[in-house]
């Protein structure tokens, strides 16, 4: 993994629905009151006349491998998400889950969970990135073991 990156984070994560871009728009201000930069996606690489689906993917993978991390928002097991989380763990990018609809009982996928860090609630994700400024990487998810399946 390179040193320099062009912004901290990529952020992962749909917006399909109001709900869903309200979630992103809210971890979007978690991230910017943290001051950390992020590339997101839905805001800077929209397909666009002329645009072929390889120029999007290229242009997000270009962008992943630049970001010292990325955040991938879990809530309603989007594909694309989940295909970008595959991407940064094969090229070592710490991940962090957020995963801010957790209904009771339910439990986190192993994998993801083997693959990364996740929060379950935006204080946790605050904390979780107060960390990551400080020591550039993210605490393991075995205080959340009890939510692992």
């Amino acid at each position: 993994m390179s040193e320099e990156r062009s912004h901290e984070c990529y952020l992962a994560g749909p917006w399909f629905t109001d709900a869903q871009m309200a979630r992103l728009e809210r971890v979007k201000s978690i991230l910017a009151g943290q001051g950390i930069t992020y590339f997101s996606p839905k805001d800077e690489n929209l397909f666009k006349p002329g645009m072929t689906t390889k120029d999007v993917l290229n242009a997000n993978l270009i962008a992943m491998d630049e970001s010292q991390f990325v955040l991938a928002i879990t809530d309603g097991k989007d594909v694309g998400t989940m295909f970008e989380c595959g991407w940064a763990h094969a090229k070592d990018i710490p991940i962090l889950y957020v995963w801010l609809t957790r209904e009771y009982g339910q439990k986190f996928n192993l994998m993801l969970a083997a693959s990364g860090a996740f929060v379950t609630t935006e204080h946790e994700l605050k904390m979780a990135l107060v960390n990551w400024l400080k020591y550039a990487k993210f605490e393991s998810t075995e205080v959340h073991d009890d939510l692992i399946e």
